[in-house]
């Protein structure tokens, strides 16, 4: 994968990020924080909720990001297997 500014992410790179202990310590830690907040919260409490989800749902985004990478790699090796 290539970004906006010409920066190559291959599928390693990928791999190693989602390998990453702290990495998967601080994703872990800010999904828990989130859903507390999201069951823990009075009915009032609206907007906490919204921003709660949607830091869950962005977790989700960049986790399927490197996935991604990942199977996108996989798939065109696969097809220059084939070729």
């Amino acid at each position: 994968m290539i970004d906006e500014h010409g920066n190559t992410v291959t599928a390693a790179d990928a791999d190693r990020v989602l390998r990453d202990s702290a990495y998967r310590a601080i994703i872990s830690k800010v999904r828990s924080d989130q859903i507390a907040i999201f069951t823990n919260s009075k009915a009032s409490d609206t907007e906490a909720r919204e921003e709660a989800h949607a830091v869950i749902r962005a977790l989700d985004k960049i986790e399927q990001a490197f996935k991604s990478v990942k199977d996108d790699e996989a798939v065109k090796l696969k097809r220059k297997g084939r070729s």
